[in-house]
Order: structure tokens, then sequence, then C-alpha cells
């Protein structure tokens, strides 16, 4: 999925990397401080005073990014509610903690630029999710009303995939992955999340009655994404698409999750 150590900007996007970045167990210190090195490289002289926000009862968290700190940037222990740094990746074995860098203009306005998120997973692995750039700041930039019009699902004109952001951005998580060779199963972090991405992006996809569109849809991306479709990609997608109508439909032990997307689909019917 590429180097943290050696990011930069996307002139397409104007941010920061255009999809998160998985690290399986590693260095957490040394990675956190490396993010927070590119945020002081990339912003500092542009844009203000950097902060570093945690939940302020995260003890092991703030000490992982007190450590990390070598910039004297503050480290604010965040009151806000634990929702705002926990995350839930659609299914009950991961869970994610994370630390914000936000900068604060001449108007004292907060914005959040990166998150470095700490992925527990119920087997006992564990590793690193670094979502960087900010979709409020590229929004403001250039001008969209969505952060995913800078994107190829832009080009998904007169479908109604175009309105529906939960699929767009599914997908395009779901290309990313697949690019890589990652296949989705219950093995690793990264393999996890494409199948979790899958199942959103299927799930939606009938949900709007969109089956007969889909290889219209993801060549479409692919093709605005990376020059070409790859036809090994579509064939993926669709074959999972297949698996899991099929898994809905005849399966009687569902999980809650899944009950809930056999819910969704009836109420749009």
């Amino acid at each position: 999925m590429g180097s943290i150590l050696n990011a930069s900007f996307t002139p397409q996007r104007m941010s920061v990397f255009t999809q998160c970045v998985l690290y399986s167990i590693g260095n957490g210190i040394q990675l956190a401080a490396a993010l927070i090195g590119l945020m002081v490289k990339y912003f500092t002289d542009t844009i203000g005073l950097l902060e570093l926000h945690t939940w302020h009862r995260d003890d092991e968290l703030h000490a992982i990014i007190s450590r990390s700190n070598q910039y004297a940037i503050p480290v604010i222990p965040d009151h806000a509610s634990e929702d705002k740094y926990r995350h839930h990746y659609g299914n009950d074995s991961m869970r994610g903690r994370n630390f914000n860098i936000m900068f604060r203009d001449a108007y004292g306005c907060k914005l959040e630029l990166a998150n470095f998120i700490v992925v527990d997973c119920e087997n006992g692995q564990s590793g690193y999710e670094i979502a960087m750039g900010s979709n409020m700041v590229a929004q403001a930039l250039l001008g969209v009303e969505h952060i995913l019009d800078t994107t190829s699902t832009r080009h998904l004109n007169g479908s109604k995939a175009t309105g529906d952001h939960v699929l767009r951005d599914s997908l395009l998580v779901c290309c990313s992955l697949l690019a890589e060779n990652i296949e989705p199963s219950s093995m690793h972090a990264q393999n996890i999340t494409l199948r979790t991405y899958l199942k959103s992006f299927c799930a939606r996809v009938m949900m709007l009655g969109l089956e007969p569109s889909i290889r219209q849809i993801v060549t479409t991306v692919l093709t605005n994404e990376y020059g070409y479709a790859d036809e090994n990609i579509i064939r993926k997608i669709e074959s999972f698409l297949n698996d899991y109508k099929n898994k809905l439909r005849t399966n009687n032990k569902l999980s809650n999750e899944d009950k809930k997307v056999v819910s969704l689909i009836k109420s749009h019917a």
C-alpha cells in the first residue's frame, strides 16, 4: 500500500494520500512520529498551529503520541464523547482507537488533517491505519459539495450510484485493495477490511437495484482511477456480489450484520 515515509501530495486531489494505509503489527511510535513529521512538513508554514488530540481516558495512546512528538506540538486530551475516538469497521471483531492531528486557523476554527488509528482485533492481532488528508480542507480548496466529487466516482453521471456516497466510497476502497492483490477473508486486518467494504458496496448495489449496471459502474471507476479497467478486479467484485446475494437468500444462519442488510434491502424494494 506504500510507505508513509515516501508520502507526497497528489495533484488530482490536493490531499496527502488518496486512501488509508494499513500496517500490520510494527513500531507504532515510529509510524506516529512519521505521520506527525509529514503534517509539519506540508502544513505548518501555510496553515498555522498544529494540535494533537487524544481521548482523555486513553492513557496508552496518549503516551505513544507524547513519545512520538518531536516538534513541541501541543498534545491535548479531548473530553469529547468516546465515539469521536473509537472506530467500528462494520464487524464485531475489529475496533479502532485514534488520535487526531488538527490545525487551528487565525479565526480559531479547527479542521482535522489526519488520523492515526490503532486497530485491535478479536484474535489478538493488531495493526495501524493512517488516514491522511482533510476532507473539509479539500472540499473548500476544490469548491465541491462532497469530497467524493474529487474522485473518479464523479464520472458516474446519470446513475443512481452518483448520489450514493456510501456506495462510491466503498467501491473506491474495494478497487484500491483489490489492485494490491488483497483478498477478502477473515485472516488479517486488510482482508477483513476489504470483505467489509465489499459487503457494504454489494448491499448498496442491491438496495438501489443496480445489479445490471455493476460492470459498467466498476469499469468507469477503474478506467478513471487507474487508466484502464482491470478485468480481474471486475470479475472479483461480480463474483463477491453473486456469492453474497446467494448467501443472504439461502443461508438461515446469518450474522446480525447480514440480517440488517436483508432488512434494508427489503425496505428499499
